[in-house]
């Protein structure tokens, strides 16, 4: 906040500092076509600061809204942590009162998980030989399904040679037929 202020301050002071050196530069007319440039310059350098005043005080007004928006919240919070305070205290005291109470039923209750932890172990030991199975079982379908491919590879091996067997004598049976041909024309 203090940080814009002197901001705000600072462009205030080179604003009017450009006023300044704009009303000069008009006011000697034989400097004027040498620094008609300047004057242009200085007069949107003064622009310029102007509009950043401008942003600078809408912003600290708007950090100003904050800042009291922020104080009120911070004084409800307050209150907010009064009244919670109180209430915690009557917990407290609730609490207390029901912790004796508990305390009793605590000793049932941990003779029950006792005898459901004796229960939870027996089912994990019969989980575990369930599991035992079935990797054996699943080793066995492995070894299976290894050997079924391994099968199904020979078996097309074999009917890729069967195959190539019959083209040969199918070209066989043809040579044969053509020499058969061949020989009963060259007979008549």
């Amino acid at each position: 906040m203090e940080q814009l202020q002197s901001r705000l301050d600072a462009l205030e002071y080179e604003n009017e500092r450009l006023r300044v050196s704009a009303s000069a530069a008009t006011d000697t007319p034989a400097k004027e076509d040498t620094s008609s440039a300047e004057l242009e310059q200085l007069q949107l350098d003064r622009q310029q600061a102007v509009e950043k005043t401008t942003e600078l005080e809408v912003r600290l007004s708007e950090l100003d809204r904050d800042l009291q928006s922020r104080d009120a919240e911070l004084q409800a919070l307050r209150a907010e942590k009064e009244n919670l305070t109180v209430q915690l205290t009557d917990a407290k005291a609730e609490l207390d009162e029901s912790v004796a109470s508990h305390e009793q039923d605590v000793a049932a209750k941990v003779n029950a998980l006792e005898g459901i932890q004796h229960n939870l172990q027996e089912s994990e030991q019969q989980i575990i030989k369930r599991d035992r199975v079935i990797e054996t079982q699943s080793a066995e379908i492995e070894d299976l399904k290894s050997n079924l491919e391994k099968t199904y590879a020979e078996l097309e091996e074999e009917k890729k040679e069967l195959g190539a067997q019959i083209d040969e004598l199918r070209i066989a049976g043809q040579v044969c037929i053509l020499i058969l041909l061949a020989l009963e024309i060259s007979y008549y």
